[in-house]
């Protein structure tokens, strides 16, 4: 029996070269960087006594975290895009 895929015919969109992805996981990883950077530079304004310095801490504690997050969930992205499609019905113990 023959089988009939519905799509495209040829590359989806969603493949991309490798480097596309390589340039991707580096801006993610710059992201990751950045944010952890703001995160280190935000210590020194919750250490202080002021109120607007502690505020000011904060936010760029929390804009750290979300730099953080976005660059993680990038990559996480990237690789599970890279992973090779498993054939239909292939289970995960071997014969």
């Amino acid at each position: 029996m023959k089988e009939y895929r519905l799509g495209p015919v040829g590359p989806s969109p969603m493949q991309d070269t490798s480097a596309s992805r390589n340039s991707h996981r580096g801006l993610s990883m710059v992201a990751i960087l950045c944010g952890v950077a703001g995160m280190l530079v935000s210590f020194a304004f919750l250490a202080s006594a002021g109120f607007e310095n502690i505020v000011a801490g904060a936010s760029g504690f929390v804009a750290g975290s979300i730099l953080v997050a976005a660059g993680v969930l990038s990559a996480a992205v990237l690789d599970r895009i890279a992973l090779p499609a498993r054939e239909p019905g292939a289970g995960a113990c071997p014969d």
